[in-house]
C-alpha cells in the first residue's frame, strides 16, 4: 500500500478543528490520540450536545481493495463485539470515495480516557502484571 498521509498532513496540529460527520453526529476533532503510517485517531467531541460528547475517530486513507477490505472486516468485528465489556463500544462508521481510487473510512468509538491496556501493562511493570489484573481489565 502507498502511503497516502502527506508530510504536512501528518503534523498532529493540522487535523485539529476540522469536522466529520458519522452516524448523525457531527464532530469537531480536538486532538491527536494516535497516530500510524495509515490511520490517524483523534479525540473528537459531539458540540451540538451540552455537556459536549468526546468520541475516538479513527480515520483511515485506503488505496486498494484489499485494504478496504480490511477495513469493512474491522467494522464488521467492531459491530460484533461492541457489546463485550472488554470492547471498546463502537458508535458507527462512514466511509467515502475521495478520487483516483482513494478512500476515506472512519470509524465512531467510545473514548476512553484512562488509557489503553499498554498503558496500564507499561504502569505495572515493576510489580508485575498478574492474571488477576489481567483478568479485571478484560472481564470487567
Amino acid at each position: 500500500m502507498k502511503k497516502l498521509f502527506s508530510r504536512q498532513e501528518a503534523g498532529s496540529g493540522s487535523h485539529v478543528g476540522k469536522t466529520y460527520a458519522v452516524a448523525d453526529v457531527t464532530l469537531v476533532v480536538e486532538d491527536v490520540i494516535a497516530e500510524g503510517g495509515f490511520s490517524f485517531v483523534f479525540l473528537a467531541s459531539d458540540q451540538s450536545r451540552s455537556p459536549h460528547r468526546t468520541y475516538a475517530l479513527k480515520r483511515m486513507l485506503v488505496n486498494n481493495q484489499g485494504d478496504l477490505e480490511n477495513c469493512k472486516q474491522e467494522i464488521a468485528l467492531m459491530k460484533e463485539m461492541h457489546r463485550h465489556p472488554a470492547v471498546v463500544s463502537f458508535k458507527g462508521h462512514h466511509m467515502r470515495h475521495l478520487g483516483n481510487g482513494i478512500f476515506e473510512v472512519l470509524l465512531l468509538m467510545m473514548h476512553c480516557p484512562n488509557g489503553t491496556v499498554v498503558d496500564l501493562m507499561n504502569t505495572k511493570l515493576n510489580e508485575g502484571f498478574t492474571e488477576q489484573l489481567l483478568r479485571q481489565v478484560i472481564c470487567g
